[in-house]
């Protein structure tokens, strides 16, 4: 243990700490604060800096937080092995539950729990996420091979096919709830990136709302991690090398490691990572390997004596966009025709609170730069758009929209539909015409679109949408290159399941009124 002679004045002594060292509401003690004082200052030091780590030494570790330090580690070696545990269990008594209700034979029933399990355990690196459908739904299709090869090897009776097929339903659909129960009560992974700077602000950026994955450290590497000006990267305790991952992961209690690929990470260093790692229960991940492709398009493959990932094309096959197009105007029309009865009263209410029409009609931009006049109910005043003028030096967006919390503009009735998000159901006019779609990206203003790159011009590769990931995610609360991130994302990985999802947690996002305004 180190002495405290043997640490310098400087880390000992509060009153020679740097001002900006400290957070904003702490209190600077005398020199005569005792060791508890000094170990409860520790917490405040906002920047990772040399006297943070020096500090450490000085500081007597009360019995609890050792305690604290022994449980952790253990717990994260127990957690995600109960979860496998349960799901096993939850799989075999489906299993011989169903087989008892069908009536299989005794063989049958053994083989399928053995090869249900064999399933089940399959899905134990996860990282607490819910097991993808279509992996699944392939290790279900082997078992009910195997039992359609032993029928017509006359094994067993041709009654086996049948009832192998709903034991296996009965078996996947347990698989997947409690894959979903698992990601809903699972805690947020800590993690620490390694990578060069630029990759570990943009995983910090990106996970900034610790909702997903909490950012808790970094390692820098590179030539860039013998900088002696070494410190936290936008907020993120950063220290330099490999070698540091694994005090990062103890003293941070992180179970995730994120590698960003770029100038600084090679692949050697991606196995000397999982040489350091093995040992333990962290999970390692790469990202930024295949861009912005969502998993299910994403196929690892053997490529001569290399590993290599496959990226399938980002547009559905062309029975999935005739199902998509069909589905959106069946729906959008059967809703429309429902809605014409309140439609009716919200257009008598805004003609009586203001002069005007009831609709408020706007070109905008659709698929493939084609413009088209979107229809909403109008919740401004008449002359809205003379006013703005005068209103741009308050906008509150970024990027070329214009957003006011408190918009003078809008009318009584114009605040109520639009916190209710009733102001956009003409659209489904547009919807049932095929100008518009029930999923998509934000119908864009041919002003914006003026200011795309490149890139940017992909999200004009769908067709506009009544709501999408911008909705569901905060809507008028996301800045412009959350929302341009979210909306290329949708272009690019858009699929029928992810349209459902997006439906499903509308009407979550409405009742919450997150971002409507």
């Amino acid at each position: 243990m180190t002495e405290l002679s043997d640490v310098s004045q400087h880390v000992l002594d509060p009153k020679t700490w740097v001002v900006p060292h400290l957070a904003p509401d702490v209190q600077v003690g005398s020199d005569g604060a005792d060791a508890a004082g000094y170990a409860a200052l520790r917490p405040a030091v906002v920047d990772a800096a040399p006297v943070q780590r020096l500090l450490s030494l000085a500081e007597p570790l009360s019995v609890n937080r050792t305690v604290a330090r022994r449980i952790a580690p253990a717990k994260r070696w127990l957690t995600p092995r109960v979860w496998v545990l349960g799901e096993i269990v939850a799989v075999v008594l489906a299993c011989l539950t169903v087989a008892w209700l069908v009536g299989a034979t005794l063989p049958l029933t053994m083989l399928l729990a053995a090869a249900l399990t064999a399933v089940a355990y399959r899905s134990r690196h996860q990282l607490g996420v819910s097991v993808h459908p279509l992996p699944l739904s392939k290790d279900l299709s082997v078992v009910f091979s195997a039992v359609a090869l032993a029928v017509a090897g006359d094994l067993v009776t041709t009654d086996a096919l049948g009832q192998s097929a709903t034991i296996l339903a009965a078996a996947g659909a347990v698989v997947l709830v409690v894959g979903c129960v698992r990601r809903q009560v699972r805690p947020t992974p800590r993690a620490v990136v390694v990578g060069d700077r630029s990759g570990i602000s943009r995983a910090a950026m990106r996970w900034s709302d610790g909702r997903e994955v909490e950012v808790v450290a970094g390692a820098l590497t590179g030539s860039q991690s013998a900088d002696a000006s070494l410190g936290p990267i936008v907020g993120v305790p950063t220290d330099a090398g490999l070698e540091a991952v694994p005090t990062l992961l103890r003293e941070h209690g992180a179970d995730l490691v994120v590698v960003t690929l770029g100038a600084g990470v090679s692949d050697s260093e991606v196995r000397r990572l999982g040489w350091l790692l093995e040992d333990s229960n962290v999970e390692l991940v790469v990202v930024d390997a295949v861009g912005a492709a969502a998993p299910h398009r994403v196929v690892p493959v053997r490529l001569a004596d290399t590993t290599a990932m496959r990226v399938l094309p980002s547009a559905p096959s062309a029975p999935v966009r005739f199902t998509k197009d069909l589905l959106d105007r069946a729906l959008g029309l059967v809703l429309l025709v429902a809605s014409l009865p309140v439609l009716g009263v919200l257009v008598l209410a805004i003609r009586l609170d203001t002069a005007g029409p009831g609709f408020f009609r706007q070109i905008r931009t659709g698929r493939d730069g084609n413009t088209f006049v979107m229809y909403k109910l109008r919740t401004m005043t008449r002359n809205a758009d003379r006013e703005l003028d005068v209103l741009l030096e308050q906008n509150e967006a970024f990027g070329p929209l214009f957003k006011m919390r408190d918009d003078p503009r809008v009318t009584r009735v114009g605040r109520l539909l639009r916190r209710t998000s009733l102001d956009e159901l003409p659209q489904l006019i547009n919807v049932v015409r095929g100008e518009m779609s029930l999923v998509g990206p934000r119908p864009a203003l041919p002003t914006e679109v003026a200011h795309y790159d490149d890139v940017e011009l992909r999200r004009l590769a769908v067709r506009p949408g009544m709501t999408g990931l911008w909705q569901v995610r905060g809507r008028s609360d996301l800045s412009w290159e959350t929302g341009m991130e979210l909306d290329l994302d949708y272009s690019d990985n858009w699929r029928l399941r992810g349209d459902a999802s997006i439906l499903a947690r509308t009407f979550g996002a409405v009742v919450r009124r997150r971002g409507a305004y």
